[in-house]
């Protein structure tokens, strides 16, 4: 027990290495994992997730980001919106975090969140296309927090939006991009 516990927090202080080489080239990427896990966090606790799960997410959250490692700042960094080939590149992020967290057998179900956190209920995302209830359950509350994070926060190619209009995004998208149940329960949650 020992022996694991040291060999789990020596592989957390890596991937905290690994976050603050990507926050030195992107400084949107650490504040925006930290916000994204405490949502995440709140939205778990909202559904009644185990202790286990939520310690999934926590780190999942904290590092779900990783794979923007291998994003080239001309991309990353890029000031004005994307274009197709652009966002492409992006969309191997989380191949990316999958492929980094691989080898670390202690991880499986946080790979697995990393690695669908961008999938869509109604199956247009990626990097699988999987829909419903085939994402893993962890992966669409992150998806929730991860998107509400990003439309109400500033950005080099636009401002964040209010967040009643980001809260509005999420209804629209209920049972299409989002989890309707995990929407529900974002929304139950007390808004500042």
């Amino acid at each position: 027990q020992i022996l694991y516990e040291s060999v789990y927090n020596s592989v957390l202080d890596t991937f905290q290495s690994l976050i603050d080489s990507i926050q030195i080239r992107d400084h949107y990427t650490e504040e925006h994992c930290n916000r994204t896990t405490q949502l995440s966090l709140k939205i778990a606790e909202g559904m009644h997730c185990t202790e286990r799960e939520r310690e999934a997410l926590k780190i999942a959250g904290m590092i779900h980001d990783v794979g923007k490692i291998a994003i080239p700042d001309s991309v990353l960094l890029k000031p004005d919106r994307l274009t197709f080939e652009e966002f492409t590149i992006v969309k191997t992020h989380s191949d990316v975090g999958d492929r980094i967290l691989k080898p670390l057998f202690l991880f499986d179900q946080e790979r697995n969140i990393i690695l669908h956190h961008h999938e869509r209920w109604d199956g247009k995302g990626y990097p699988e296309g999987l829909s419903g209830t085939d994402i893993p359950f962890l992966a669409r509350i992150l998806a929730v927090a991860d998107s509400f994070d990003a439309m109400t926060s500033n950005r080099p190619y636009r401002p964040a939006m209010e967040r009643s209009i980001a809260i509005e995004e999420l209804k629209k998208n209920r049972n299409l991009q989002f989890d309707g149940n995990i929407v529900d329960a974002f929304l139950k949650l007390p808004q500042p």
